[in-house]
């Protein structure tokens, strides 16, 4: 419908992972053939797609994903166990934003190094701690979990197996 209104004819459609990784990365423009995974874990959502490049062509094998899963959710695992941890009240309106902003800060650094140490002052309230990588995966292991459905179901759908991906593309 969008292309009908912006006067364009529409002959293909993908979904916005591959068009955003597509579009980011420079894929369509590439001269090598082959297939790549997206992986796109965004704030809210998490969408997988295969993708297949052949003689300049790029083509949407498989597409999955879960409308009720994200970032936010491993953000929000943090917080509350920051919350937890310090003695506070994870609902607590005033303190909510500094819980999470210390949860992306922990996400982030986790990331990179096997352990963050956080300290802040939240309204009064000291927090002071330190999450290791391997509690980061413990609290977050049913997530992880769920990420792998869509990852499966792609593979599945696309009749290939993770040794057959050639690249894979992180977005989110």
């Amino acid at each position: 419908m969008a292309g009908r209104i912006a006067a364009r004819n529409v002959t293909r459609r993908i979904n916005e992972p591959t068009t955003a990784a597509a579009l980011a990365y420079g894929l369509h423009d590439r001269e090598a053939d082959g297939s790549i995974l997206v992986f796109d874990l965004g704030g809210g959502t998490f969408d997988v797609s295969i993708l297949d490049l052949f003689d300049g062509v790029m083509e949407v094998k498989a597409s999955a994903g879960d409308a009720f899963l994200g970032g936010e959710d491993f953000t929000d695992t943090l917080a509350r166990y920051i919350a937890t941890q310090s003695g506070l009240d994870v609902n607590d309106a005033a303190l909510r934003p500094g819980l999470l902003t210390l949860a992306e800060r922990a996400k982030r650094g986790l990331s990179q190094d096997m352990q963050v140490v956080l300290e802040a002052d939240l309204q009064g309230h000291k927090v002071a701690l330190t999450i290791t990588r391997d509690r980061f995966d413990d609290l977050t292991g049913q997530l992880m979990t769920r990420l792998s459905a869509p990852l499966d179901r792609a593979l599945n759908d696309a009749k290939m197996t993770p040794e057959k991906t050639g690249k894979v593309v992180l977005v989110g």
